[in-house]
């Protein structure tokens, strides 16, 4: 008989060598050039924030129609990023022909579905996500990305909830407004 305890250890150092070496692997992905990416992989200039609504890029998925969908873009001096709707994943844009662009996947993001209507954007060169909602929960927080990495939390003194989709950079200032609606946090209403 084989005693679970003992293989444990063992068993989960496997797991973890295939699951590191899975995500260490860069993915790179050809999809169909767009006159707007030839432009701003092109362009010496920076672009912190572009949002797109149900704009759909070919990146293989366990999905039937392999396709996910934008959630913005922002270039900076460090190259043109993709961020995925409601994923966390991150993708650049590595090379560019007459019909397709390269994107590498840059992020070892595990989707935990909580960042679903975040307002992402690039401060300082860095990129940045604000908010969102997943798991029944909208939240307030502040991320930023690690290039190679995951998405780190920002601490912030106070966590408010972005609960509109009304948010504004100012690049030069260093701030971030947004609109807050009335917010009734039911999992944190006293009985």
């Amino acid at each position: 008989m084989v005693n679970i305890a003992d293989m444990k250890p063992t068993f989960i150092a496997i797991i973890h060598l295939l699951f590191c070496q899975q995500i260490g692997n860069s993915q790179t992905f050809w999809i169909p050039k767009k006159s707007l990416y030839d432009f701003l992989y092109k362009s010496p200039e920076t672009f912190p924030h572009l949002h797109f609504n149900n704009e759909e890029i070919f990146v293989p998925t366990s999905k039937k129609n392999n396709k996910r969908i934008i959630g913005s873009i922002a270039k900076n001096k460090n190259g043109l990023f993709i961020i995925v709707f409601g994923t966390g994943q991150v993708y650049k844009a590595t090379a560019i022909t007459e019909k397709e662009m390269a994107i590498t996947r840059m992020d070892s993001t595990i989707f935990w579905g909580n960042n679903f209507s975040s307002h992402d954007f690039s401060y300082n060169d860095t990129l940045f996500s604000f908010g969102g909602y997943g798991f029944w929960n909208l939240n307030g927080q502040l991320r930023y990305f690690q290039e190679g990495g995951e998405w780190q939390i920002f601490k912030l003194n106070d966590e408010h909830v972005l609960n509109s989709g009304f948010c504004q950079l100012d690049s030069k200032n260093g701030k971030l407004y947004y609109i807050q609606l009335p917010f009734n946090a039911e999992t944190e209403e006293k009985r």
